[in-house]
């Protein structure tokens, strides 16, 4: 899998996607930013979820993540070293019918419980955007980030457990149930130019 601009794999998600999909986000994006993998994470569940990782080229301790999912509620990406949400460093993002972004850094407290809001918000959003049939975010963090709280997870050279879900309706208040959920084992730095080397 080779590394792409950006900028390419947005355009890739403007072709593949149905009506049209967000192509009219590439302006909202920073420049620089290296895209290094990307999966479909829900293969077994109608393949409705893509996963893009990357990092910021002039400075590689900032990651990049971009998450399009065939839903029009929330959608929401975890990481952890287990499978399950308990502990799961998650962001959740939805956008209202009115046009409000919500996008916030979250934590798994339990296994069955909608994660709270985590005590330090270390990501910052990049793009936002939900048409007829997709939503999409693009957001950064840190790789070591400096949260005391314990509710970020440290992304190192490893295999963890990317956790994904979603709704097909917004939440009113706090977050529903989801629609679909799971999890994938990637390693999101294995081409990363210095957190990739052994």
């Amino acid at each position: 899998m080779h590394s792409v601009k950006l900028e390419s794999i947005l355009l890739t998600v403007a072709i593949l996607a149905p009506v049209e999909i967000f192509a009219q986000s590439l302006e909202t994006v920073p420049p620089g930013f290296i895209i290094s993998g990307n999966q479909i994470i829900d293969p077994a569940k109608g393949s409705k979820v893509r996963f893009w990782w990357g990092y910021n080229e002039t400075d590689p301790s900032e990651l990049f993540f971009v998450v399009s999912a065939r839903a029009k509620g929330y959608v929401g990406i975890g990481f952890n070293n287990r499978g399950g949400m308990k502990g799961a460093d998650m962001v959740l993002g939805w956008i209202t019918s009115n046009g409000t972004v919500i996008f916030e850094d979250r934590f798994g407290n339990t296994d069955f419980s909608a994660p709270v809001v985590d005590k330090e918000q270390n990501v910052k959003l990049e793009m936002a955007k939900e048409n007829a049939t997709h939503t999409m975010f693009a957001w950064t963090r840190p790789a070591k980030t400096s949260d005391t709280s314990g509710q970020d997870l440290q992304i190192n050279n490893e295999m963890i457990e990317v956790l994904w879900a979603y709704t097909d309706e917004d939440p009113v208040g706090a977050p529903v149930m989801h629609t679909e959920r799971g999890h994938m084992q990637l390693n999101l730095v294995e081409k990363h130019p210095t957190l990739g080397k052994p």
